[in-house]
C-alpha cells in the first residue's frame, strides 16, 4: 500500500546534536529542476510529502536535521548503523509512496568523520566529501565512503564496492561503496565522477619490446617497498623502463603515477 493519505507526522521530540564522530546523511531531489517546471503545484505538494516521509525517519533514529537548503537535506548521526538504516528507511518509503504530485526520487550520500561544529552547524572536508559522494549517485541510490562502510555491521547490510573514483573539489581519489536492498532496484549507471587526470607520463613514441622480466620485478618491488631506485650507467633505458613500469602500475594507486623530473 502506498503512504499517499497517511498521517504522516515529525516527532515532536528535539534531538541532541551529535558531537564528535559524526556520520553525515545527505540527499537532494533528482531532476528537481525540470519538475518544477513541469508541474509547480504538484512538485510543492510532493516536495512537503518527501520533507515528511525524511523527517519521519531520520526522528525515528535519533538523527539531527542541521540543513534544508532546497530540495536538499543535511541530517548528522552519532551512529553509522542508524544513518544507513535511516538512508533505507527512506528510499523504501519514497518508493512506496502515492505521490500527490509527481513521483520524487532522491540520491543519498553518506560519509564518517570529525568536523568543525559551529552555531549549530558543521562544516569543513567531511562535510564537503559527503556532498561529492551524493553527487556522484542518481536517483534511487545510496552511496557511502569506505570510512562509514568499514563501520557497518556487515551482518546486517548488503554493500557493492563501486572502485576508486575522482570527486570533483576533492584532492584525493576515493573509494566509494554502494549500500543495497533487496526491495530497492541496483542502478547499473556509471558514477557521475570527474574525469580528472591520474598521470602526467608521456605518451609513448614506439611500441616497448623486450625486458619483460625486469618489468615483472619492478612491478613486484613496487608492490612492496615505497622507493623503489633504478641504477645503471648512462643510456642503458632507465627511464624508459621506470615510465613504462609506473604505465603498467597506474591502476594500483589510487592517487595515480606521475612522472617529475629533476633539472
Amino acid at each position: 500500500m502506498g503512504l499517499h493519505g497517511q498521517r504522516i507526522e515529525p516527532s515532536l521530540k528535539r534531538m541532541a546534536r551529535p558531537t564528535g564522530v559524526i556520520t553525515f546523511l545527505l540527499s537532494d531531489v533528482e531532476d528537481s529542476t525540470r519538475l518544477w517546471e513541469s508541474d509547480r503545484a504538484g512538485m510543492a505538494a510532493s516536495l512537503e510529502f518527501h520533507d515528511r516521509i525524511l523527517r519521519q525517519a531520520v526522528d525515528a533514529r535519533d538523527g539531527h536535521v542541521f540543513s534544508t537548503a532546497g530540495d536538499a537535506f543535511a541530517v548528522a548521526f552519532s551512529s553509522p548503523d542508524a544513518a544507513a538504516d535511516a538512508a533505507i528507511a527512506i528510499q523504501l518509503a519514497l518508493r512506496a509512496a502515492d505521490w500527490p504530485g509527481p513521483p520524487i526520487s532522491i540520491r543519498i550520500g553518506l560519509h564518517t568523520g570529525t568536523t568543525v561544529e559551529r552555531d549549530g552547524d558543521y562544516f569543513g572536508p567531511v562535510v564537503n566529501l559527503a556532498a561529492r559522494i551524493m553527487s556522484a549517485g542518481q536517483g534511487g541510490r545510496i552511496l557511502l565512503s569506505s570510512v562509514t562502510a568499514g563501520l557497518l555491521d556487515p551482518s546486517h547490510v548488503e554493500l557493492a564496492d563501486r572502485g576508486v573514483h575522482r570527486l570533483s573539489g576533492i584532492g584525493r581519489a576515493e573509494a566509494i561503496v554502494e549500500l543495497l536492498h533487496p526491495d530497492l532496484p541496483q542502478i547499473d549507471l556509471p558514477l557521475r565522477t570527474s574525469d580528472l587526470p591520474t598521470t602526467n607520463l608521456p605518451p609513448p613514441l614506439s611500441s616497448f619490446v623486450g625486458r619483460t622480466t625486469e618489468l615483472e620485478e619492478l612491478g613486484a618491488r613496487l608492490d612492496r617497498h615505497r622507493l623503489v631506485v633504478l641504477t645503471g650507467t648512462g643510456g642503458t633505458g632507465k627511464t624508459r623502463l621506470a615510465i613504462e613500469g609506473a604505465r603498467q602500475a597506474n591502476g594500483s594507486f589510487v592517487d595515480g603515477v606521475w612522472l617529475t623530473e629533476l633539472v
